[in-house]
């Protein structure tokens, strides 16, 4: 009987806990990646991204016209050139006996790994939409229009809940808050449905990076009303998970004021960050500026040493000499 290498896959829309759990199966002996993006103010713990799959996934973005913020409702189509791409990238990892790889992008493309490696685990993570949408905005993962971060959440999830839907077995979902509740529950489902016997070290939970919001009603209404479609996706996901979790909805009025403080904490982190943009455009600016001054006063030293010189009057002498001659030329012709 043939063997495999055991591959794991995970996704999910960004700020959603994958590289949380990339370092569970990190910590379990599964090799996410050799080269990987270094820990940030925006992730302290790390990635955990193989930046061999970053890249390739950001390629096929690119060509289909999208960015991170990718509302693809459709998987997107492969050519020939990264087919063979993505096959040397399997042949290359292949190596190890267990191997994987975390990046949110892949949820575009899940049908295709599927149908390169046949055999891999799937495992998805979600979590609310408001709480992905402010720490989105709270990153570095910034756009200027906010709205195609919630269009960009439901494509996603969309994707992913349509793949685990027709692939249970071979898939774990999970919100994950639920799966930070329930350790144990994760652990099952990994020997359940992957034959792995996990055991996660309690160090490696770190939950306080991963904001709990409890939506108060007036906003929870707005949004079932403003976004009826996310709200939709996120009740089929709680629905289908193996792990979901069960928010609370705040009743009080009171209980504004924890999420307003929250809000406001990201807006004036986002403010920040935009005035730093603001300040280096500024440098830029005055630098060119200066050199915009300095390369006009060397011009015009050039002009000046130019005109003075004996060369100048020459030619001007000679064009003026011959300017004269056509002159009375043609007034002899006349």
């Amino acid at each position: 009987m043939e063997h495999y290498p055991e591959v794991f896959i995970i996704a999910g829309m960004g700020r959603s806990g994958t590289s949380l759990v990339a370092n569970f199966l990190q910590s379990l002996g599964i090799n996410m990646g050799d080269r990987v993006p270094e820990a940030d103010e925006h992730n302290k713990y790390g990635y955990f991204e193989d930046l061999d799959f970053i890249c390739f996934h950001e390629q096929i973005l690119e060509r289909h016209g999208l960015d991170y913020f990718a509302n693809a409702r459709q998987p997107l189509s492969l050519i020939q050139e990264e087919i063979t791409a993505a096959r040397n990238l399997i042949k290359a990892k292949s190596i190890q006996p267990k191997w994987g790889w975390k990046d949110p992008r892949t949820a575009f493309v899940l049908d295709f790994w599927r149908t390169e490696l046949p055999h891999a685990h799937f495992i998805f993570l979600y979590r609310d939409p408001v709480e992905v949408f402010i720490s989105q905005l709270k990153s570095h993962e910034w756009t200027d229009d906010p709205v195609t971060i919630f269009d960009a959440w439901v494509a996603y999830n969309d994707h992913v809940l349509k793949f685990y839907t027709r692939y249970p077995q071979q898939s774990i979902l999970c919100n994950i808050h639920g799966l930070l509740q329930s350790i144990g529950a994760f652990e099952a489902l990994m020997s359940k449905k992957f034959g792995l016997q996990a055991s996660i070290a309690q160090e490696l939970y770190y939950s306080e990076s991963l904001h709990h919001l409890v939506i108060p009603q007036p906003i929870a209404k707005f949004l079932a009303k403003r976004f009826p479609d996310m709200i939709t996706l996120y009740e089929k996901l709680q629905e289908a998970a193996d792990i979901p979790h069960t928010s609370a909805v705040a009743e009080a009025d009171d209980d504004l004021i924890p999420l307003l403080d929250y809000v406001c904490t990201v807006v004036h982190t986002v403010l920040k960050n935009q005035a730093r943009k603001h300040q280096q455009l500024q440098k830029d600016h005055q630098e060119l500026s200066e050199a915009f001054k300095q390369n006009k006063q060397q011009h015009d030293t050039y002009i000046q040493e130019l005109t003075t010189s004996e060369t100048y009057l020459l030619a001007q002498k000679i064009q003026q000499s011959w300017v004269l001659k056509l002159w009375k030329s043609v007034r002899k012709q006349q």
